[in-house]
């Protein structure tokens, strides 16, 4: 098939009868830059994407129902999924479209079992977390590391089998990279402890960006707020439960970062 059909297909198919989900994907969380390089991707997985879509329907009732009880949200309406195929871009994400809070899976980017599990029991934790939290959050270093560190302790608990890297490597990191932030992360942590109120994009991208959108400058492994994530979570959770954290505001987030950080 000739490019330029391809590409209509996508467009005729696929983007515009799903163009407001589609339009917040690519505002943050995939590109369009490369939309043929992709669907050369998207082709030589077609096998792959066939099996996520007969297994994760299951999959998602299953642990975001587990996820919803650990939290104490069972009793409330279901946090919502869409399971779409992306461009490479972000593996699961939460944001706002049409004035509704949608959690998000890119089935191209959805890992083996059991790391799927935990994967969603993470950005179900995000879900969760959007709605019980008090306060005025902004988007700071310290608040997104506290974020983050609820998502990992939700996904620990959903694969306690999963290794570190497949805890935190959802955007496709390697041994070498979790290598590196392990033996960079002394100097990293005082680098974050310094940054913790700051919510200059630059200082949120050197830490938690991909490196296609990471801002130049930073001289530590790229995403490496998401190790730093990982580390809190497992202190944190000795000392207070998941239900107890995600109702926490701003001020009582941040100053447990700080203590345990």
């Amino acid at each position: 098939m000739e490019e330029a059909a391809r590409l209509a297909l996508w467009e005729r198919l696929y983007e515009r009868p799903n163009q407001e989900l589609l339009n917040a994907y690519f505002t943050g969380f995939g590109s369009r830059l490369d939309l043929s390089a992709a669907l050369d991707k998207l082709d030589a997985i077609a096998p792959r994407l066939e099996q996520v879509a007969d297994i994760t329907p299951a999959l998602l009732v299953d642990v975001v129902g587990k996820v919803e009880a650990r939290f104490g949200w069972d009793e409330f309406e279901p946090i919502p999924f869409v399971v779409l195929v992306g461009t490479f871009g972000s593996s699961a994400w939460t944001t706002t479209v049409g004035g509704r809070q949608l959690s998000f899976i890119a089935a191209e980017l959805l890992p083996r079992v059991p790391v799927d599990g935990a994967l969603i029991a993470h950005e179900t934790a995000h879900g969760i977390h959007h709605r019980m939290r008090t306060g005025d959050w902004q988007p700071i270093v310290g608040l997104k590391l506290f974020e983050e560190a609820i998502a990992m302790a939700s996904a620990e608990l959903e694969c306690p089998s999963c290794s570190d890297l497949d805890l935190v490597a959802f955007g496709g990191e390697n041994d070498a990279w979790l290598s590196a932030c392990e033996q960079s992360w002394a100097s990293v942590r005082s680098e974050l402890r310094n940054v913790l109120m700051s919510n200059d994009p630059t200082d949120l991208g050197w830490f938690f960006a991909r490196p296609e959108r990471r801002p130049a400058g930073a001289s530590f492994p790229h995403r490496i707020g998401y190790y730093a994530a990982l580390v809190l979570a497992r202190k944190l959770v000795t000392d207070v439960s998941l239900r107890d954290m995600v109702g926490w505001d701003p001020t009582h987030a941040l100053t447990t970062v700080n203590t345990h950080l």
